[in-house]
């Protein structure tokens, strides 16, 4: 089986999770970023897989441009993947348009999957966490990479469900217009190591007079922001009590069997039971 997986991560979340696929079915991968990556060998691969982190019960929409640009197919098979911080159900229609546009395109769509990977916004899991969540991932890819080996669909359908998600895809130019207003750099703090225009997925930041600017493509996908090593990125109305900055070392939590997974009560019984079940297995 040949597999070609095409993703779009912002703090390397969803890129964990393509990479994992990809050792799975020795596959081939592209990051979708800004140029977009080529598609016209897609007609050489059996099955293509899309990968996103869900952004306010949406895809990020330099994904879901992608998917729109993509060329016209006959019945092409392909599944979903997809990371977020927490399992509630409401994540679950993220994928609706995502599916609808793929539909269109004449892809068949088999199966989605959705893995829970720590938080690059709003607050910050403990090492124990991130790597349980991790742990599980591993665990949970092995076993969905096996459902499209043996062609286990399901027949996405989502009904009335999901009917809510349109609203938050105010997101979207709101992420422009934040980024763009909004993000600053903190001069007294910047060690102009550059890393911030280098990474960016959208080609938003760029040096200008020796000053770092934001242009009007940002996508909030946080990997500035998260990965400053300086910590000299404000983050505009979320940089007082949602910023979260530094990297989780998920493969360095991995290997140290100092720390110890653990889940934790998260003062809602209806997100920690979320996480327990997940965890637990039960999907």
């Amino acid at each position: 089986m040949r597999v070609l997986i095409f993703y779009f991560s912002g703090t390397f979340n969803t890129e964990k999770i393509a990479l994992l696929f990809k050792r799975e079915f020795n596959a081939g991968i592209r990051e979708i970023r800004m140029p977009f990556p080529k598609t016209e060998d897609i007609k050489d691969y059996d099955v293509i897989a899309f990968g996103y982190p869900i952004h306010a019960f949406n895809p990020p929409e330099p994904f879901f441009r992608f998917i729109k640009s993509l060329p016209k197919q006959n019945k092409k098979l392909c599944f979903l993947f997809k990371t977020s911080g927490e399992d509630l159900k409401l994540n679950f229609c993220s994928s609706r348009m995502t599916v609808n546009a793929l539909r269109k395109k004449g892809f068949d769509v088999i199966e989605e999957f959705h893995y829970v990977m720590p938080y690059n916004i709003i607050y910050r899991h403990k090492d124990g966490v991130a790597k349980l969540m991790y742990e599980t991932a591993i665990k949970r890819v092995r076993d969905d990479a096996d459902k499209i080996r043996n062609n286990k669909r399901r027949t996405l359908s989502f009904g009335l469900r999901g009917l809510y998600v349109p609203l938050f895809r105010i997101e979207w130019p709101f992420s422009r217009i934040h980024g763009r207003l909004f993000y600053k750099v903190d001069e007294d703090k910047c060690i102009h190591c550059m890393e911030c225009v280098k990474n960016c997925p959208m080609e938003n930041i760029c040096l200008e007079d020796n000053k770092i600017k934001f242009r009007n493509q940002c996508c909030l996908c946080m990997r500035c922001s998260l990965y400053c090593k300086a910590n000299a990125i404000k983050i505009g109305f979320f940089d007082r009590r949602w910023k979260v900055n530094g990297s989780y070392e998920l493969d360095r939590l991995l290997g140290d069997e100092n720390i110890k997974t653990e889940c934790e009560d998260f003062g809602s019984k209806l997100l920690t039971k979320s996480y327990d079940n997940y965890f637990n297995d039960e999907k």
